[in-house]
């Protein structure tokens, strides 16, 4: 699942309740123990979706409960390991994205991104086809920024970041 929220996990068992529609799913941090919740859709009675809440919470796996009217009917750590999965970052999309970097490198571009982890190291790499990269180190001030230095390229030619 994306740090991002949003994708249906589908959580396969038995028994749901279509017209109970009182289902919630938590997700909780294998490291912290923090947790979000988002509010499981009965599809059939044996299927149940829980979108994948925004993540706020990097560095860190979670851990699915099932509830229903707040009373849990599924515990995975005493089950099964199965729903136990990794939340993983990424970044969206550059800003300004009309702005070009020059080539002798040095412009500070700016990525939206989503579960970036503050304390962690990014590098960042641009690349140009199969054989020509570069990169540059990258900061995140926030698990929704990444920041990155345009590295030096000594020619005139546009990256693919």
């Amino acid at each position: 699942a994306y740090a991002r929220g949003g994708i249906d996990l589908t959580v396969s068992g038995q028994d749901f309740e279509v017209a109970a529609g009182d289902y919630t799913c938590r997700f909780t941090g294998e490291v912290t123990g923090d947790a979000a919740t988002t509010a499981g859709t009965v599809r059939d009675a044996d299927t149940l979706l829980c979108p994948a809440p925004v993540w706020a919470f990097p560095g860190q796996g979670a851990a699915l409960e099932v509830l229903k009217a707040s009373d849990r009917i599924f515990y995975v750590e005493e089950q099964t390991r199965n729903l136990t999965f990794p939340i993983l970052a990424g970044w969206d999309w550059l800003s300004p994205a009309a702005d070009p970097a020059p080539a002798s490198g040095g412009a500070a571009l700016a990525f939206a991104g989503f579960g970036l982890d503050p304390a962690a190291q990014y590098l960042c790499v641009f690349t140009r086809g199969p054989l020509e990269n570069a990169s540059s180190p990258g900061t995140a001030p926030s698990s929704t920024e990444l920041g990155c230095g345009a590295p030096a390229w000594g020619a005139n030619l546009t990256a693919d970041g």
